[in-house]
């Protein structure tokens, strides 16, 4: 039997068909050639391997990381999941849920689930417990199938929380005062006494033996201003230690109350500033919380951030982030909770507008035409114009090539080109 021509016969591309007509010749007797066309249809059957099948099915996983913080915002999970988009940490999630209280992430290998927890830890202080579940077991050749979660606790500590140590955890971060304030968290607790500038940190392991909560969190700040401030002239990195008078702006031109305070913020602040910071002489506290200041001068009020009242909320950026979270939950229906989360979220996008080291961390991106930006913008909602990036997902296929193009452009532009030498007569 020979092959003498064949061919697809054209179908529908969505039908899952493939047709080929086929001619074949075969010599039934001598001299007599018998020859045949027809036509042979083939179904398009797709599969899928188990690991896939495991990813499409719902509540199939090996592996959960439960992440939680028990305070009272989200903008500490609002930093973790940039940090993980840049780094790439979540790509081998099958789903992530996000609760009130923090974000759940399944994977199909326990190595995964281990990875990703190794990571978070390397950038917040955690501790976390390991519990298995039985799913199924072979008694004929001893396999045990389990399912892992990992509960992953957050540090209840947050920047610019006022925090009160313990008597023995003062002294062994060289005596410092035990009533501090937390300047930054990453993977130790960053903390300064506004009255002498001395620093110190506090490792993972130091605060989960003895922890400790804020006694005063970023929500019961207050405004003041600022009547006069005098430098002392001592210096600590980027702080200044000097005497100010302020007055708060509720009493403003009410009353003649006035605090005289010290604060490490000489550098920055003017008379006439806004400033935000702990009432200390108005507020209450946990007896349990502050027996370690018993016998020591608290100041009446302690400065911590200044603030630009008259600068606008802004809610039409040119940058925006991306999120990893894809599970559509049905937790922020309600209005208060989705409020609620609109602040905290507008308070986490000001803080990366005012900090750079905190931009340095995270993939900010254009958002809107490529027209809209150009090299002459030399900063945009206060951010450098070559820290953003092109948001490639958001474009069609012709943007997505001129923003290509023109990047490698102004690459090549930037690189040094070399010169042939030229033969001189001397």
């Amino acid at each position: 039997m020979k092959l003498i021509d064949a061919g697809f016969v054209w179908t529908e591309p969505h039908s899952k068909r493939i047709k080929v007509k086929l001619t074949i010749q075969k010599e039934v007797f001598s001299s007599t050639i018998l020859q045949q066309s027809f036509v042979v249809e083939f179904i398009v059957a797709s599969q899928q391997c188990k690991d896939c099948q495991r990813t499409e099915a719902d509540l199939t996983w090996r592996a959960v990381a439960q992440v939680r913080q028990k305070v009272p915002h989200k903008r500490t999970f609002f930093f973790l999941e940039q940090l993980m988009l840049k780094h790439e940490a979540h790509t081998k999630c099958n789903s992530i849920k996000e609760l009130p209280d923090g974000l759940d992430f399944y994977f199909n290998n326990r190595s995964h689930a281990l990875k990703l927890v190794e990571f978070i830890g390397t950038q917040v202080p955690i501790r976390y417990k390991t519990a298995k579940e039985l799913i199924s077991h072979d008694i004929h050749t001893s396999t045990y199938n389990y399912k892992f979660t990992y509960s992953v606790e957050i540090a209840p500590v947050c920047k610019d929380d006022l925090l009160c140590l313990t008597k023995s955890l003062a002294r062994s971060l060289g005596n410092i005062s035990p009533l501090v304030l937390c300047t930054r968290v990453s993977g130790q607790i960053h903390v300064l006494d506004p009255v002498t500038l001395q620093s110190s940190e506090i490792s993972p392991d130091v605060y989960w033996r003895s922890p400790f909560r804020a006694i005063a969190e970023r929500n019961r700040l207050v405004p003041f201003v600022v009547i006069d401030i005098d430098p002392v002239g001592h210096y600590a990195g980027k702080h200044c230690l000097a005497d100010a008078v302020v007055v708060r702006e509720a009493d403003f031109g009410k009353n003649d109350i006035q605090f005289l305070t010290r604060t490490h913020m000489g550098n920055i602040l003017n008379p006439g500033d806004s400033v935000l910071g702990f009432d200390i002489r108005s507020a209450n506290f946990n007896d349990a919380d502050t027996t370690s200041l018993n016998g020591l001068e608290i100041p009446d009020v302690i400065l911590v951030k200044k603030i630009y009242p008259d600068r606008p909320r802004r809610r039409n950026r040119k940058w925006k982030l991306k999120s990893i979270v894809t599970d559509d939950s049905d937790l922020y229906n309600t209005r208060g909770s989705l409020e609620k989360r609109d602040v905290d979220y507008e308070e986490f996008l000001q803080e990366i507008e005012e900090d750079p080291e905190m931009r340095a961390n995270m993939k900010l991106f254009k958002a809107g035409p490529i027209e809209a930006f150009s090299e002459s913008d030399s900063e945009i909602d206060g951010i450098r114009y070559d820290e953003l990036l092109d948001d490639f997902e958001g474009m069609n296929l012709e943007d997505a090539a001129a923003a290509a193009a023109a990047a490698g452009a102004e690459g090549a532009a930037s690189e040094p080109q070399e010169v042939e030498d030229e033969d001189v007569d001397m």
